[in-house]
């Protein structure tokens, strides 16, 4: 099935479509110029089809011309961020048993010598003729995503074709229905499931993907600019994490009346608070925003649902609406046992989204993905309910418990009676610990209007939601959050910024 969905896209590439394909930094590219350059990558891949790769860049036109030319050879590749240390590139070669480096930088990677290495700058373009229609796909796996392990070492998601497949039958009408023609806007770097999901669905679409680049995450200006750059591909439609999208709300030229084509607008990657979607809603009237949620081990997304105006939510839980394609889910006690709706349990997601697992194969995380009497599920360890519609509210992580001077605390608890404040965008709660023991808990809170009356009247909120052991004593009000390489609130980060906070009393 994958191979006749990239159907499409080789065609224009092979056939060298004039119409546009990449929008970044450096300019615009037809699927012409994607073709010659994925040609040209495509044939120095030729003796290693089949095999596993590693692709390094950032946003660059070679960068997704080289994963192109992964799945033209039947490469299973894995993409690195230009942003990581060389140390961690090499434990991630290593995890991922690449064959090969490709790096859409300008210079070859040092200290990396024991794997060949093609600067994709230095080839010649390449006949777009020799591109396959259908690539022969020789081995399951499309992508290994590495992520963060439990131990500090890099693991490795496996993501198949048929994973990949399943994921793409829902999502492409999402991106093509009722959208005009221009182009979609993706934040996410590919190292990120968010930034992959967003390349390969779009370009078969025949829409032009217009990449942000990270040197401007917290300089929304700048993203408005590359944004406003070519009228003849407006902006239709969009996919960030939350703690991007208030990150460009700050800017008041991120607006219905600067991208009036902006349709549909998809949040994903972290919770969404309510004052965050009511504030999106009122600077683009009539917007569609599409609220998603999918851990990587399910291929990134298994749930999207458009909020209304006001957004669906119970007690500040924003919907996320019924699993979408193929994807079950269960709602489950520490037994494995099927709660009923409305009752608290972690989340099981079944279906052909669920990845292969995990490198290295002894990881201790695999035990999550396992069989039932419903199928073959992950355990994603995020805490949940669903209504009796079956829509999904999500909580928080399974694993967010820890205690504070005696009493058992719920990072999530905390943190959704904050947002569920209408006048709170972003909020997130840090534990602050000493040789293992939890000494202090940090809240870091953005108001819509940051005021002592609306500081004050957030405090009597959570006096009436919150026993007083839970209420926060060091809470810090932020204007901007910092993000991460991904898009995601940066806690680190956030502690660092902030070593005085201001108590309440």
């Amino acid at each position: 099935m994958f191979s006749s969905q990239i159907k499409p896209l080789f065609e224009r590439l092979k056939y060298q479509s004039t119409a546009t394909a990449l929008i970044n930094e450096q300019g615009t590219y037809s699927f012409a110029e994607l073709g010659v350059r994925t040609a040209a990558i495509a044939q120095v891949l030729a003796p290693w089809a089949g095999r596993n790769v590693l692709v390094h860049g950032h946003k660059q036109l070679d960068a997704v011309a080289a994963m192109l030319a992964c799945i033209s050879q039947g490469c299973c590749f894995s993409f690195t961020d230009q942003s990581n240390p060389v140390p961690r590139i090499e434990k991630i070669a290593k995890l991922t048993r690449a064959e090969l480096i490709l790096t859409a930088t300008p210079q070859k990677l040092e200290g990396l010598d024991r794997w060949p290495q093609w600067v994709t700058s230095t080839l010649e373009n390449g006949d777009p003729g020799s591109l396959p229609l259908e690539p022969e796909l020789t081995q399951p796996a499309l992508y290994i995503l590495p992520t963060s392990g439990s131990t500090g070492e890099p693991k490795g998601v496996v993501v198949s074709y048929e994973n990949f497949a399943a994921f793409s039958t829902w999502y492409s009408p999402m991106i093509r229905d009722g959208i005009a023609h221009g182009c979609h806007v993706s934040h996410a770097c590919f190292s990120f499931d968010m930034g992959l999901l967003d390349l390969f669905p779009v370009l078969c679409e025949g829409r032009a993907l217009l990449m942000l680049d990270h040197r401007h995450n917290m300089l929304p200006r700048q993203n408005i600019r590359l944004m406003s750059r070519y009228p003849q591909s407006p902006v239709t439609s969009w996919f960030s994490t939350p703690s991007f999208v208030d990150l460009m709300l700050k800017d008041p030229l991120f607006s219905g009346e600067q991208f009036p084509d902006l349709k549909r607008f998809f949040m994903a990657g972290e919770r969404a608070s309510l004052g965050l979607v009511t504030q999106l809603q009122a600077r683009f009237p009539g917007l569609e925003v599409m609220h998603g949620y999918g851990p990587t081990e399910t291929t990134g997304m298994t749930h999207t649902f458009e909020l209304g105006q006001p957004p669906e939510h119970i007690s500040g839980l924003l919907s996320l609406g019924t699993a979408c394609g193929l994807t079950g889910i269960r709602i489950v006690d520490a037994d494995g046992q099927s709660l009923p709706p409305g009752e608290m349990g972690e989340v099981r997601l079944y279906g052909p989204q669920v990845a292969l697992g995990y490198l290295p194969e002894d990881d201790p995380r695999n035990s999550a993905f396992s069989h039932d009497e419903f199928g073959r599920y992950y355990a994603t360890g995020d805490r949940g309910f669903v209504d009796e519609e079956q829509s999904l509210f999500i909580h928080g992580r399974d694993d967010g418990q820890l205690k504070l001077n005696g009493n058992r605390i719920e990072l999530a608890e905390i943190e959704s009676s904050v947002c569920r404040y209408v006048g709170v965008t972003q909020c997130c709660a840090v534990p602050i610990k000493e040789e293992g023991k939890v000494i202090d808990l940090q809240v870091f809170i953005q108001l819509r209007d940051d005021s002592a009356t609306h500081r004050a009247a957030l405090r009597q909120f959570l006096a009436e939601q919150l026993p007083a052991y839970m209420i926060p004593k060091s809470m810090f009000f932020c204007q901007t959050f910092p993000v991460t390489l991904h898009g995601k609130i940066d806690r680190q980060q956030l502690v660092a910024q902030h070593k005085e906070p201001l108590t309440v009393s």
